[in-house]
């Protein structure tokens, strides 16, 4: 497959699929595998930074007052542009530093915004083509991004601003999502490899291993509540769980046919909420009894990406295409949507770990901006 600057993503469009809308609710059934491992040593790329970077002043895109539709409480929604225009913010997570960091796919750089003066910093990438797509913060303090194109692991010191890179050990993985695991290592998942791969954060090793369902395209992976890596197969149409003690697969188809399953998270209730980016639904997995639960989103299509709880304890999803971002209430699983003021900003992702103002943070892919949605 051949790989462009947007390659894989657009996060709302992963290998093109099409949105579709099918019934169906039940339980799904496990494979059970044991994965064989191969542990390889990275190169190392150092990108040191200009510092002090360029501060770009926050730029308000637009302001939405208390608005709501649905049962769940109002909301508004703040935007600020991102100044390198046309860069597809991808993913963001909250830094040790307090700042909020999001990569740039198409602009080829990292960026920051301070949630009190909400001005903008970035830190370009060294290889400019190379599409950052996922960012999490690590054990250590540090950044960890995958750069899907580039083919490489990059760690950033949010202190510093030095970006060093890791090549992965295939070439054309795709690495797509990253994650701190519950063995202090960074888990990634490689989409055109068809891999999940451990990262030591210590001896910058990696140890891949490749998932039972042939070309099942893995995108976002978490950590679960239960010890085990949580995993979506876009293609496979399965969740997929990954016990890194005993290296086992488990794998469940989704009851809805070409779903496309794209983000899991763990919501309020410690259970695994799935988006599906072409299914226009959302699914709990029991995380004891692995029963898959789905439930239709209001808005067709929507284009669900991802989701993380929210600071009232409800369920928060992305819905690029919709341009809405969706609330589900976890006890009376009622959804009300809040519409982004501005046309086509594709609200693709969330932290997954609370901001420091309590806001619920958003990058907007296609509209080049970052969202804050505050609760009235």
């Amino acid at each position: 497959m051949a790989l462009t600057r947007r390659a894989l993503i657009g996060r709302a469009g992963v290998f093109g699929v099409g949105l579709a809308v099918l019934g169906g609710t039940g339980v799904a059934t496990s494979g059970f595998s044991r994965a064989a491992a191969e542990v390889l040593p990275a190169d190392l790329l150092t990108v040191p930074s200009k510092f002090p970077l360029p501060v770009t002043a926050p730029k308000a895109l637009a302001q939405l007052g208390p608005a709501v539709a649905g049962p769940g409480p109002s909301a508004r929604i703040e935007l600020f542009a991102v100044p390198t225009p046309s860069s597809f913010p991808a993913d963001i997570a909250v830094g040790s530093d307090g700042g909020l960091w999001f990569t740039e796919m198409v602009g080829g750089k990292i960026g920051r915004i301070d949630p009190d003066t909400k001005e903008i910093i970035e830190v370009p990438v060294r290889d400019p083509l190379s599409t950052p797509a996922g960012i999490k913060s690590g054990p250590d303090g540090l950044l960890y991004i995958t750069m899907t194109v580039g083919n490489r692991i990059g760690v950033l010191d949010p202190a510093t601003r030095v970006i060093e890179e890791y090549e992965l050990p295939h070439p054309a993985s795709g690495p797509l999502d990253i994650v701190p695991g519950p063995d202090g290592a960074m888990w990634n998942t490689q989409t055109l490899g068809n891999r999940i791969a451990r990262f030591d954060v210590t001896s910058r090793t990696f140890t891949e291993y490749p998932i039972p369902t042939p070309a099942s395209a893995p995108a976002d992976i978490i950590a679960g509540p239960d010890g085990g890596l949580w995993f979506c197969e876009l293609v496979g149409n399965k969740v997929a769980r990954f016990d890194p003690e005993t290296e086992r697969f488990e794998e469940y188809p989704v009851p809805t046919l070409a779903a496309a399953p794209f983000s899991p998270n763990v919501g309020p209730d410690g259970n695994i909420w799935v988006t599906y980016t072409a299914g226009n639904k959302v699914a709990r997995i029991d995380v004891v009894t692995r029963e898959i639960t789905e439930f239709a989103v209001p808005t067709v299509p929507a284009g669900m990406i991802c989701g993380n709880p929210g600071p009232d304890g409800a369920c928060y999803f992305a819905e690029t295409v919709g341009n809405k971002v969706a609330r589900l209430d976890p006890e009376t699983f009622e959804f009300t949507e809040y519409t982004v003021p501005v046309p086509g900003i594709g609200p693709a992702d969330f932290p997954p770990t609370p901001a420091p103002d309590g806001a619920l943070w958003f990058v907007g892919y296609t509209g080049n901006a970052i969202g804050r949605l505050t609760l009235a």
